[in-house]
């Protein structure tokens, strides 16, 4: 897999793709690690995952690896966050909009256009409440 070997004593921490390679690089270097990329490249080929290995001295890979592991936990805390936020906004937006398609129901009576409303309604209110979220 490798085209070029590394040095004997890099050891890989962390296999991704070569456009996120560098960026997890730079987060080894921030806390003074010293990592170092292990394959070339690959070629680009349409369909194709491709992937390279970051490496870093073996007397850093258990520290590399802390560094990575907490990376990571900090992403999924953000992304449980941002789900959590989502599905509220959504069940709000779905409440608000069977409220008013059912008092549109039973003013108007059950047609075609009421079901419109309740579309208009919940996409109203769905982009609304995001926005005021993000303030």
């Amino acid at each position: 897999m490798s085209d070029r070997d590394p040095a004997p004593p890099f050891v890989p921490v962390y296999k991704t793709t070569p456009d996120n390679a560098a960026r997890i690089a730079r987060i080894l270097r921030e806390f003074g690690l010293h990592p170092e990329l292990l394959d070339d490249p690959p070629p680009y080929v349409k369909g194709v995952i491709r992937e390279v290995r970051v490496g870093v001295p073996q007397d850093e890979a258990d520290t590399a690896r802390k560094v990575l592991q907490e990376g990571d936990l900090i992403q999924r805390r953000n992304v449980d966050n941002i789900n959590r936020r989502v599905r509220g906004d959504l069940l709000l937006a779905t409440a608000v909009a069977l409220a008013v398609s059912a008092f549109a129901g039973f003013l108007r009576g059950w047609h075609p256009e009421v079901f419109g409303i309740a579309l208009v309604t919940w996409f109203a209110v769905f982009m609304l409440i995001s926005n005021i979220g993000k303030r």
